[in-house]
């Protein structure tokens, strides 16, 4: 999970070493660097090598089986690293148990980063691509995390709240933070600012996106867009029949969980049935309290159908 911040990290240490002066010098030291990292990595016995920075035990406390041995780990890079913001956010998960008590560890935990932040001019200086530079990613995680727990908590204003700020620190949003913000939007009847956020991303064909969008405009009684915005869909999805029926059937959340089982090794594939699977899953909040949407999709969707036939 950290491999690519430890990159990026001894990246930017490389690059302040060396004499850049053009472009032709940074490929140059780009590919110098690749060639000694992967080296590096691909050293017999690279893989059982005693930890040596904060990464490497961030990595062990990811793959440790026990809380005992997550902590340990975790104390042993803030050690190295006391304002390591993902050490700090998962330590926090092992120490408290209730999500009220973790959320405002985590709150504290923000507050801190932020007067840090402001103090550095990091605000002023990278928001809108927090996420292109390393320093900062532990921070969209953090704040990523603590918008879930919003969610899950039922907070959906304070959960929409750090997921605006997630779009604004972030423009690209590679997090797919607009996703779960749309879902927000969508329970709470937020028009105006849903087809804000899709304005932004326009042309945007990703179901995780457009599914909460037909929603909202179903739930609203726009049935026209709510038709259009599946149809586009269902256009690039052909799946999407498929996932409607697997709601509209008894059990539906057994459905998605077979849907769901066997993913792919590289993540889940675009316009498939296992990314609107997804999507519905992880948002119960709001796909499970539309029961009546999942007929009416199937019966557009055979429309549909019938016309390009």
């Amino acid at each position: 999970m950290f491999e690519k911040d430890k990159m990026a990290a001894e990246l930017n240490k490389f690059l302040s070493q060396q004499n850049v002066k053009s472009k032709s010098d940074m490929e140059k030291a780009l590919q110098l660097f690749m060639t000694q990292y992967n080296a590096k990595i691909a050293a017999p016995g690279a893989k059982d090598a005693e930890p040596e920075d904060v990464y490497d035990y961030l990595e062990l406390a990811g793959k440790a089986t026990n809380s005992k041995d997550r902590q340990k780990c975790l104390r042993q890079a803030l050690k190295l690293d006391p304002d390591n913001l993902d050490a700090a956010r998962m330590l926090i998960k092992e120490k408290y148990t209730t999500l009220p008590a973790v959320l405002e560890k985590m709150e504290e935990l923000r507050q801190k980063a932020d007067a840090k932040m402001e103090e550095d001019g990091t605000f002023e200086e990278d928001t809108g691509h927090f996420w292109g530079v390393s320093e900062t990613r532990p921070y969209m995680r953090l704040i990523y995390e603590i918008m879930q727990i919003y969610i899950a908590l039922g907070s959906m204003r304070r959960a929409a709240a750090i997921g605006e700020r997630i779009l604004e620190l972030n423009r690209n949003d590679n997090m797919g933070a607009r996703s779960d913000l749309l879902c927000i939007y969508a329970l709470l009847e937020e028009k105006t600012k849903a087809e804000k956020v899709m304005k932004r991303f326009k042309g945007t064909t990703e179901g995780y996106v457009l599914l909460p969008l037909c929603v909202l405009y179903y739930k609203l009684g726009d049935l026209k867009k709510a038709q259009d915005t599946l149809e586009r869909i269902a256009d690039v999805n052909p799946d999407t029949e498929k996932v409607m029926a697997a709601m509209d059937a008894e059990g539906p959340w057994r459905n998605l969980e077979k849907l769901l089982a066997h993913p792919s090794p590289y993540g889940i594939r675009a316009n498939s049935a296992e990314e609107l699977a997804d999507v519905i899953y992880n948002n119960h909040y709001l796909f499970g309290d539309i029961p009546t949407f999942y007929g009416w999709a199937l019966d557009i969707l055979a429309k549909s159908k019938r016309k390009k036939k």
